[in-house]
This record gives structure tokens, sequence and C-alpha cells, in this order.
């Protein structure tokens, strides 16, 4: 049986066009226009009084579920949705991952909808065959790295994690850590893009596609900026800036300003950033990303294109995440002045005014980023 959902008289994000219709069935959207009528008596109906809709948001770096009770993760859950998140890419090791599947599955299989997806975090070599199967029978398709020092950043394991990820065409993650001096920041990903080339070189086939998140620094991006420009990466590697107004830092190096950002941002279409101070909640981050666009007079087009769309693509989402078009996934944002009003998800209704839908929660089940 098709499920439908008819969004009616909204304002698609990139599009000159006002009142226009969208038509769902089940999760994807199937067709964009003018007085698109309802299929079937029983199709759901929203007006969307000439609001803007987005794409759902999405968090590529969540962490932690393990950690968290069915409880608290259903709050987080909640939080996020308010704020217009529709998908997460959580951040876990082998071991980790089991335990997290194993009580969504069984203990409570309402905790998450299919809009979870995993990264696995650091591994061993004992690892390998369980990577072997996460990226063939599971789809994960990435790879997560947290660069702690030099000496783990020059290591064995850093080779070991390369040729796996190039060998399952899995996504990098390198997760920046920030180092007592600057010297070491800069040296260990200078390192990284070293090892990316020369695991790279060893072979013509390789490639290695790399996302560096937690980009702080202006010396830090200029060093991964010199390491793209390397003909042997080509659009493969990206970077989300982390940018707050936190004074602590790493002496000697220059935070990236809002000013610099946003010319980062408008001139290189490989980055994405978050906003956010480290005790703010879902919703706070969100009203302090707004706050930076409208200080630094962003278009509501460049707003989705930066904070939405390109990440989706970096991890290899987009087209079915990131953006609103026929074939894409129904992950949707109704917005009223920049505020959060509905949310819809795999074309369901999961908030609306204040109130959570309990279709929210399905049977979890992995779901292939490409």
């Amino acid at each position: 049986m098709i499920r439908y959902l008819l969004i009616k008289r909204c304002r698609i994000v990139g599009s000159s066009e006002r009142n226009s219709d969208i038509l769902i069935a089940n999760s994807k959207i199937i067709a964009i226009g003018h007085g698109l009528a309802r299929p079937t008596v029983e199709t759901e109906e929203i007006d969307a009084k000439g609001n803007f809709v987005i794409p759902g948001l999405v968090d590529i770096n969540f962490k932690h579920s393990f950690m968290m009770s069915t409880d608290e993760l259903r709050r987080n859950v909640h939080e996020d949705v308010k704020a217009g998140f529709t998908t997460w890419i959580g951040h876990e090791t082998p071991s980790q991952m089991a335990e997290t599947l194993r009580r969504i599955d069984h203990q409570d299989p309402r905790t998450l909808n299919y809009s979870l997806h995993f990264s696995v975090d650091e591994f061993k070599h004992g690892d390998l065959s369980k990577i072997r199967d996460m990226a063939t029978i599971n789809g994960i398709t990435s790879l997560h790295y947290t660069l702690k020092s030099l000496k783990a950043a020059t290591n064995d394991r850093l080779d070991l994690f390369l040729t796996t990820a190039a060998k399952y065409n899995m996504l990098c993650v390198f997760d920046i850590i920030q180092q007592p001096s600057a010297d070491e920041q800069i040296r260990i990903i200078h390192s990284v893009c070293s090892k990316i080339h020369a695991c790279e070189s060893a072979s013509e086939n390789t490639r290695v596609r790399a996302l560096f998140t937690n980009v702080r620094y202006e010396e830090e991006f200029k060093v991964i900026s010199q390491g793209r420009n390397n003909d042997s990466y080509g659009h493969e590697l990206s970077v989300l800036i982390n940018f707050t107004d936190e004074v602590s830092g790493v002496p000697g190096l220059t935070p990236i300003s809002a000013e610099s950002l946003t010319e980062i941002l408008r001139q290189h279409t490989w980055t994405t950033a978050d906003i956010w101070n480290s005790n703010d909640s879902r919703f706070q981050q969100i009203q302090r990303m707004l706050n930076f666009c409208r200080k630094q007079e962003l278009t509501s087009d460049e707003v989705v294109e930066y904070f939405t769309t390109r990440r989706c693509k970096f991890v290899g989402l987009y087209p079915n995440k990131g953006t609103i078009k026929v074939g894409s996934d129904a992950d949707i944002c109704i917005t009223d002045n920049l505020r959060i009003t509905t949310v819809i998800q795999n074309g369901l209704v999961t908030f609306n005014s204040e109130i959570f839908h309990e279709n929210i929660y399905g049977k979890h089940a992995f779901r292939r980023f490409i």
C-alpha cells in the first residue's frame, strides 16, 4: 500500500517559484509542481502557507550513542528533530556498534528510525573481517579516525586505516583534536596529508576519500588546502570547520574568523561548517548558526548549500538527501520566519507545532549512503 503526503503552497529554497506543491509517496518525493491533487482521498495534506521548505539537516558527527540509555537516546533525538535534523551518522567501534544495534533491535526497536547511519570508529587488525562485513553487508560506508597525537598519526594503524578505506571505497573521517603546541598541531595534519598521498601513489587504482572535521584554525585549513591542490586528491578531500567564539585554543594558531569562514565557504565548494559552542544544546546550536548567517548576510540558498547540501555530498548521501528534488528522500523541514514548524522524515510527519509523532520510531534498518 502506497502512503501519500501532499505539501501545498510552499516555497522551496533554491527555487524562484512560489506556492509550489510537493507530493510524497512512501519515503520519496515523486512530484513537484503547481496545483497538484491528492492521489487518494486518504492522502494527508499539509498547507505550508507560502513558507520556505528546506532539506532536513544532517549530523555527520553524532557520537556516543552506545553510552546513552534508551531514554537518553530518545530525548537527544527529540531535541535534534525539533531543531530540524533528520539524519545522523554515529561514530562507534565495531564492538560498541554491535551493542547499540542489539539494544535498538531487541530491547527497544522504536529508539531510532531508518535515518541513523554508522561510521566505524578506530579499529585494529583483528577487526578487518568485521569491517569487510560492515562494508559489504550492512552498507556502512565511512571510517572514523581521531587524530590524537603525532605518533598515532604516523604508525602502521593509519596505513591500515587508509588502505582498508580505499579497498572498500569508504570515506575516511579524520577528527582533529587540539594539541599542546601549534607545531605539533600542524605536523599531525601534514603527516596525514602525506600519508594519503603515499597511499594513492602506491597504486594508480587507489583513491582515498577524506573528510577533516573539527578544523578551527587558519593554519590548519592552509595545510589541508595545499594537500587538496595535489592532483592526486582531486575533489575527494573535504573539510568541516568548527567555528566557535570560545576563547580557549592552541597558542600560536589563528582562529578562523566569521569573515574568513564566510569567504572560505563562498570560494571553496569542498568546505562546510558547524557553528556552536561546547555547551550549546542542539536548539542553541541552530540559533547560533542562523545568527551567524544573518550577520554575514548569507542568502537562504547559501545557508542550505553550505550547511546541508555539501555535507551530504561529502559523506555520500547526496542526492538522496540534502536537496528537495523528484527522486530524493522525503526528509523535509517547513519553516516560519526561520523557525522549524514541521519536520518530515522518511515521508512521515515526525514533529509538528511542538508535538512529536511516535511514527518517528520504526524498526531500525541499515540504509546505504549511495
